[in-house]
């Protein structure tokens, strides 16, 4: 049965025991820091929210110069949704991080162990250099 902090990144048929997770996730780290391009596109887009939260600081006054400051509801009201706005934008960065740069390593690592998958969607593969029946990609 998979753990809850294994995202289902590809086929539900696929089911890995933990310490397999484990290891493909080891395996895709690794892979993953000797390639500056993913690192770089990771972090691209995972600091990507800071542009409005930055504009809000100084929409605020905190960059500027002249804080409104947080005595008056409205500087608490712009700082509150700042952060709230922020938060969600963090977490859509980061899940679009995770798919874009860390989700090609999860599979060429799924692949390292034996287990056949479609590189482009993730799908299980019965048998190595067979078709995708889903988008048509190989292994």
């Amino acid at each position: 049965m998979s753990s809850a902090w294994w995202p289902q990144w590809f086929s539900p048929d696929l089911r890995l025991p933990f310490r397999e997770q484990l290891a493909v996730h080891w395996r895709a780290n690794l892979l993953m820091l000797r390639s500056p391009a993913a690192i770089l596109g990771f972090c691209a887009w995972s600091l990507l929210p800071l542009v409005p939260l930055l504009a809000a600081a100084f929409a605020a006054g905190w960059i500027s110069g002249e804080p409104r400051g947080l005595a008056d509801a409205s500087g608490w009201t712009l700082t509150l949704l700042a952060v709230l706005v922020y938060l969600l934008l963090q977490h859509l960065a980061f899940v679009r991080a995770i798919d874009r740069t860390y989700l090609p390593f999860v599979r060429r690592a799924l692949v390292a162990r034996g287990r056949p998958v479609c590189l482009a969607c993730g799908q299980p593969l019965h048998a190595a250099g067979v078709r995708c029946p889903e988008c048509g990609g190989s292994r």
